[in-house]
Order: C-alpha cells, then structure tokens, then sequence
C-alpha cells in the first residue's frame, strides 16, 4: 500500500477517535450537569411507599392470600362431565356380532351442607345380529348427604374461612411492614441528617485547629512558644482531617442505606434538602391501661389473633372427624328402552320410573388417630394462646421501653447542651490566656478536644431522641398520620 494513502487512513481513524473521545465527555459532563432531585423526609417516604421491594412482595402476597379464596370457593361450583364409548364383540358360527355405543353426560356438584349431587343422562344403542337397534334411556338425580362427619354448612365452609382468615394476615403483615418502613425510613434520613451535622462538626473543629497552629506559629516567631507546640497543632489538624473524611463517608453510606428503603439505589441522584431544626420531640407517660391498647391496636397482635381464631377452627374440624360416618343417599329417576333415542327417552318418562334410599355408616372401632388429632389441635390452640400472652407482654414492653427513652433522650439533650456551653465558655478562656501566654499550647489543645467532644455527645443525644420519638410513634399510632396517612378497608 501506498505510504501516503496508510498516512491518510491512520489519520482519519486518530479523527474519528477524537471525535468519539468527545461525545463521550460531553456526555459525561451533561450527566454531571443533570440537576438532582430535591429530597425532603415526605418525599422519601413517598417514594418508599412505592417502590420499597419489600413491602411490594407483601402486597403481592395479600393479592395471592385473596385468589386463595376464590379458590376455596370454587370447590361449591358446579362441574360438567360426559363419557362416549363403543364396545364391539365379535361373535362365532352360532352367535352373531355384538355392538354396544353408549354416551353419557350430565352435571355434579358439592352444596355447602357436604352434599354431592349429580344429575345424569346417558343412552345405550345395542346392536346384535339381524335383530333391530334397541336404544336404552336413563335420566338419574342423585344427593349423597353426610350427616354427622363431613356434614354441615359450617364445616364445608372452613376452607373458605381458613382462605379469608389468612387474607387477615396477609393484611395486616402488610401493615406491619409499612410500619416498620416508615421508622426505618426515617430513621435512616435522620442518620443521614445527623452524618451532615456531624461533617460541620468535623469541618469547624478543623477549623479551629488551623487558626490555633497559626496563633502557635505567630507565639513561635516572638519566641513564646516551641516547635513542639507546632508538631502538635499540625498532628491535631492531622487527626481532624481524618476524622472530616470518616464524616464524608458516613455520609455518602447513610445515603445509600435511605436510598435501599426506597428502593431507587443506583438510579437517580438526589439532593438531601436538610432541615433547618429537630422535630418536635414531646415526652409523654404510657399507663397499663393505654399500653395494652396500644398493643391491641398493632398489626402483628392482630396476625397472632388470627393464628388462634384459625386452630380454633382446626379443633373444630378435629372434633368433626371424630364423629362416625353416617350418609344418605337418594337416587331417583327414569328408563325406557326404545327403538331410537327419543323413543326411549319419551318411554322412560312416562313408563318407568326408579328410586332408591340408601343408609351408609362407617364407624372406626376406637378413634384411636382421630382423638390423636383433636389432642394435637388441642395443644396447638394452646401454645397460639401462650404466644399470644407472650407477645402481648413484649409489645407492652418495648412500647413503655420507647416512652421512657424519649424522656431520657430529652433530658439528655439538656444536659448536653449544658455541657457545650460549659466547654465553649472553658475553651474561649483558654484561647484568651494562650494568646496572653498565661497558659500553655497542650491545654488549648485540650480544651478543643473537649468541646469536640462536648458537641459530639450532644449531637449523638439529639439523634438518640429523634429515633427513640420515631419508635414511639410506630407504637402509638402516630407515625402513620404525620404523613397524612392512614388504614383502608380491606376485605
């Protein structure tokens, strides 16, 4: 190839690189320059709500929970059936070919009270030899009716009450896990809010450790202090700078973990709109009397309730097992034979008629599995009552637990408060006396790793309120209707 026409080809693939190389950039720099989303609390919330995983797959378990019921239902539905067959036998020197084409069809169902009934039609046409067709008609109702085991409406109707009661329960788990997405949700976005107050912290600590190695350097210059005093600020400044990208950390990870409760990780950059004050944080005292109510109240007490009214219904069952098998039986109707299908059909309604009352009992000696069982549900229903007490005594528990930890929260936010104050007023003199020489560079020093820590402490006091606030509120009912929320009816 010529030289030339290789130079000119190499040089329109380093264009076309170039030119790709800045789309991509420009690209990139548009993303960079896409506006993000504004996000408050009731905004996080919202998009939980709807876009949390888990409280979907909650949701699509009650919708399953409802099709289980008609499920149960559809036992009761009526079934069509039919049968055709032919039978051919072929006969021998003395007997001629014989040939049997028979069709039957008709419908059957069970009734709420146990019943089986089935109505039936079938003909028969019979072929043989040189004789004429014959044709066979009959036209059956039948009602096979259990009357002690297996009989009743309210037995027949358990699987239907089984299928609504864990409707119930698929209900009210979804409930509790909007419960427990909102503390959480809050509860996250908090963090996130206190990870910001906490990177301030780190900033202004910095701050402050930068203007006193200046002060130590000017003190250095005039021969009122060491350059000792100056390793030391430059160590602190160290440390705070380390402690300033914890903080940048926590933050982007508090982030992250508010963006998996809404379930939009990784796919759409938001901008935390940070409030400018606490909530408003009331202490309150919770009676027995309220807190039972309370307890009463909560979703997961009322899944435990329907765990004990279903082995209560399964005892019921047990006991109906118990019993002997006693069924009725009636089966009336008509058949008439003839020389073609309607002829049979008309002899059989006016001609013959069929009927026929049949007693059946079937009695296990002993019911030695059957009182096994009703023991067992027996002791099931037990322990559901047992768990009941017990949970109603956690949940009482944790809800004066919550209580408590908002007025211990509120009076440590006062406390540390007064603690900040002190160590502002002991730093600010300590600063006042290092720029005199009255003291030294190491107390200074000291007295800034106090007031760090003083507002550390109060900072860490305020969260603990806000969240112990949030986890009473989920007890209390309030936490639903601070977001203008609330229960809709559920069947």
């Amino acid at each position: 190839m010529h030289p030339n026409r290789m130079f000119f080809r190499g040089a329109l693939r380093m264009a076309h690189l170039f030119t790709l190389s800045l789309g991509i950039a420009a690209v990139a720099r548009a993303a960079d320059r896409a506006p993000k989303a504004p996000l408050t609390l009731t905004a996080a919330v919202d998009i939980a709500l709807r876009n949390n995983f888990g409280l979907a797959v909650r949701r699509f378990e009650a919708f399953s929970a409802r099709e289980d019921v008609e499920v149960a239902r559809a036992i009761f539905e009526p079934e069509l059936f039919g049968t055709a067959g032919r039978n051919f036998r072929a006969g021998d020197a003395a007997a001629s070919d014989l040939e049997v084409t028979g069709y039957r069809g008709g419908v059957t169902t069970k009734l709420p009270s146990g019943a089986t009934f089935e109505l039936s039609s079938d003909v028969t046409r019979t072929e043989f030899g040189f004789a004429p067709d014959s044709y066979l008609s009959e036209s059956v109702v039948s009602l096979r009716q259990p009357l002690l085991k297996g009989g009743g409406f309210y037995i027949n109707r358990l699987p239907i009450t089984f299928a609504q009661i864990d409707v119930s329960q698929a209900n009210f788990e979804t409930r509790r896990t909007v419960l427990e997405l909102l503390r959480n949700v809050e509860s996250a976005w908090w963090d996130l809010v206190f990870a910001h107050r906490d990177k301030d912290l780190a900033m202004k600590t910095l701050d402050s450790s930068e203007r006193l190695l200046e002060e130590a350097r000017a003190r250095v210059k005039v021969g009122l202090a060491t350059d000792l005093d100056i390793l030391q600020a430059n160590t602190a400044i160290a440390a705070r700078r380390e402690a300033l990208i914890t903080a940048k950390q926590v933050i982007d990870d508090r982030l992250d973990g508010l963006l998996l409760f809404m379930g939009k990780l990784g796919e759409q950059e938001y901008k935390v709109v940070l409030p400018a004050r606490l909530p408003h944080i009331q202490g309150r005292t919770i009676g027995t009397q309220e807190a039972l109510q309370l307890v009463r109240a909560l979703p997961e007490y009322q899944v435990q309730l329907a765990a004990i009214h279903q082995q209560m219904l399964l005892v019921d069952r047990a006991r109906n097992d118990r019993l002997p098998v006693v069924d009725l039986t009636g089966t009336g109707g008509y058949n008439g034979l003839g020389r073609n299908t309607g002829d049979a059909f008309d002899r059989g309604f006016h001609k013959h008629e069929d009927w026929s009352v049949l007693l059946e009992m079937r009695i296990p000696l002993g019911f030695r599995a059957e009182r096994a069982q009703l023991r067992k549900a027996g002791n099931a229903l037990d322990i559901e009552r047992l768990r009941q007490a017990e949970l109603e005594q956690l949940l009482h528990s944790q809800i004066r637990e919550a209580a408590r930890a908002v007025d211990a929260g509120l009076e440590k936010i006062a406390v540390t408060d007064a603690f900040v104050r002190l160590s502002d007023q002991q730093y600010d003199q300590l600063v006042a006396k290092f720029k005199e020489g009255l003291t030294t560079f190491r107390e200074t020093q000291l007295a800034q790793d106090d007031i760090q820590e003083a507002r550390s402490r109060a900072l860490a006091a305020q969260l603990e309120a806000v969240k112990a606030s949030i986890r009473l509120a989920r007890y209390d009912g309030t936490l639903l209707s601070r977001y203008g929320l609330a229960w809709g009816s559920e069947k």
